[in-house]
């Protein structure tokens, strides 16, 4: 145990590879997550060009029906072009009510700053430390 101790001692270079070995350390873990984000991202472009996939096949189906129903007199075309275009209008109206109703909630919602990063970040987003308001990823970073 003593030479141990006494190896780290008159060892002038303990500290430098001590920080190697920790900057060697992240910048692992930083490639993994990295890796694991293209991964995400590949995963996700796949499920994207399947989605399109299925949408141009359902926009095919719809319109073969459509003409199906006019062939045989069952609906006016026009019509359902039309009744489609008002329910697709209302549909946007209520998505833009809603994200406006949402926007106003955000603005309503108090912000404080962060002690350690100095960015306002909403309320329920603050954790209170010893050194004072601290935003979570402040805080869980360890900033």
């Amino acid at each position: 145990m003593a030479w141990g101790y006494s190896r780290y001692l008159f060892d002038h270079n303990f500290f430098q590879r001590a920080d190697l070995d920790t900057a060697a350390e992240n910048a692992g873990a930083a490639l993994y997550q990295g890796q694991l984000a293209l991964d995400n991202i590949a995963q996700l472009r796949q499920q994207v060009l399947a989605q399109r996939d299925q949408i141009t096949e359902l926009s095919v189906l719809v319109g073969v029906l459509v003409k199906l129903l006019a062939e045989s007199g069952g609906v006016d075309e026009k019509v359902v072009r039309y009744r489609t275009e008002a329910a697709l209008d209302a549909i946007a109206a209520e998505v833009e009510a809603k994200g406006m109703q949402a926007a106003a909630a955000r603005q309503a919602e108090p912000q404080l700053r962060c002690v350690r990063c100095d960015r306002s970040v909403p309320a329920r987003a603050i954790t209170i430390t010893a050194d004072g308001n601290t935003c979570d990823r402040c805080a869980a970073s360890g900033m």
